[in-house]
């Protein structure tokens, strides 16, 4: 039966295509079908990724093949990623848009047109440099070069240039050859970013960037309020931080969240040495309160919380020491003083630190609550605050201090205060005395002895005369 089927097959094919010229042509045309295919069938080649594509783009004249639609999803964070919208694009846009660079080279080389944008003003080499494909890259320079030495700069329909596009998407071999190019990193796009206002790449070293940035106003701010000090801080790049405050980047430009170089160096933990250089390199003028937009307080107030949350006790001493005495008792949205916050978070050293330049612990908040309340306080630390202040001092309630160390139970607070001269005779907005606060409170028999004996002559006379003991 096999024997017969292939006689068959021999006879009613193979012998009138042998006799057959035109038939045997036609024949082998329909067999070559895939690589001789319409200009659509290039395109279509090039998105499903076949690999006959290759071969099918030697075939025609670039410029022939019609645009093509195609659906986004491709790529990451740029017009490409949006599944549901479709949209025109040139063949040699598509096969850069899927990394086919075998093909892309041989349309560039047959022809293929570099400088027209797409319908969001994507040139070739925005794409090129999106996709990291050097080689492509390389020759579209090559023509940008020859014909319109321009292009190298041309914005997309957001203001990106292809430098943008490459130091966007961290592709950093791209980034040196543009830059090498000519490429201009000051350029920004609608959002006021320069390419370096986005990212430093980290194969980029620190002197080429230098070079790069050398005749930018090392100042320029982008729409969020960010400097290019901020971008090195959020990149960890500490020589660039150095060089950069060394070169006149000004430490106190807060961006639209308030945040500082210092700020930001505290939060993403750089190294001690590079936040006193921001530190020595913040001498704040009068003038420079102008980027605060109406928040200086609360940027000051922030800039402390952020030091007292994220360094250590000898590093705080040294920031200290060097602040401005005026924002030490900044208080911050819900009223709190960074002495508060310090205090709050079990910090000593850093309250001690805070004390010693200044910092008045009798500021309450918006809760009337201040220091003095915090119920895990130290007798050290407790005693440490009161060296400065005035121990009569009197809260909203009428109490003082030692009111609130009799409440505490801090018996050697309270004999503390009144050696120093604290008036146990005060009473509060209720009528409660020292003594009253310290018999409800439970205290040993040795400070209401001492509460007694701190009392002026003829005080008792008055103690006692209270709603306290009129109801008792």
């Amino acid at each position: 039966l096999i024997c017969h089927s292939f006689i068959g097959f021999f006879v009613l094919v193979v012998v009138p295509m042998v006799l057959n010229p035109i038939l045997l042509i036609f024949v082998v045309g329909f067999l070559l079908q895939p690589l001789n295919g319409s200009k659509t069938d290039l395109n279509e080649a090039i998105e499903n990724g076949n690999e006959f594509a290759e071969q099918l783009a030697t075939t025609f004249n670039p410029s022939a093949v019609p645009p093509y639609y195609i659906k986004g999803g491709i790529g990451r964070n740029h017009y490409w990623n949006k599944p549901f919208f479709s949209y025109m694009i040139t063949v040699l846009d598509l096969s850069l848009l899927h990394c086919r660079e075998n093909i892309a080279t041989i349309l560039i080389d047959g022809g293929a047109d570099i400088f027209t944008p797409d319908e969001f003003g994507n040139t070739p080499l925005h794409i090129a440099a999106f996709r990291g494909l050097n080689i492509a890259v390389i020759k579209i320079l090559d023509k940008i070069k020859m014909f319109k030495p321009q292009v190298i700069d041309i914005k997309n329909s957001v203001g990106d240039t292809p430098l943008h596009m490459a130091v966007h998407y961290n592709q950093n071999l791209i980034v040196e050859r543009l830059l090498d190019k000519g490429a201009d990193p000051s350029i920004t796009d609608n959002n006021g970013n320069t390419p370096f206002h986005i990212n430093y790449p980290s194969a980029l070293t620190d002197e080429i960037i230098l070079s790069c940035i050398q005749h930018m106003n090392v100042n320029h701010r982008n729409n969020n309020g960010a400097t290019l000090l901020h971008t090195a801080i959020n990149c960890k790049r500490e020589v660039l931080v150095k060089d950069l405050l060394d070169r006149g980047a000004n430490p106190i430009i807060a961006d639209h969240q308030g945040l500082t170089a210092l700020h930001l160096a505290t939060l993403h933990g750089l190294s001690e040495q590079i936040i006193v250089h921001i530190i020595h390199a913040w001498r704040p003028k009068p003038s420079d309160l102008r980027f605060q937009s109406g928040m200086t307080e609360h940027f000051y107030s922030s800039l402390l919380h952020s030091l007292i949350r994220g360094l250590n006790s000898n590093l705080a001493l040294e920031v200290f020491k060097l602040s401005c005495d005026g924002i030490i008792n900044l208080r911050a949205q819900d009223g709190r003083t960074a002495l508060f916050s310090a205090t709050s978070r079990f910090s000593p050293e850093t309250a001690q630190i805070l004390l010693e330049n200044g910092a008045d612990p009798t500021i309450t908040d918006s809760d009337h609550l201040g220091p003095f309340h915090d119920t895990s306080m130290t007798n050290h630390l407790f005693i440490s605050m009161i060296q400065n202040v005035d121990v009569n001092h009197r809260y909203i309630d009428g109490s003082t201090i030692l009111h609130l160390a009799i409440n505490l139970r801090r018996e050697v607070v309270v004999k503390y205060l009144l050696d120093k001269g604290a008036n146990p005779t005060i009473a509060d907005n209720s009528g409660n005395t020292a003594l009253h606060r310290a018999i409800h409170s439970n205290v040993n028999e040795q400070i209401l002895v001492h509460i007694l004996d701190a009392a002026p002559p003829k005080a008792t006379d008055n103690l006692g005369q209270n709603r306290m003991t009129q109801n008792g």
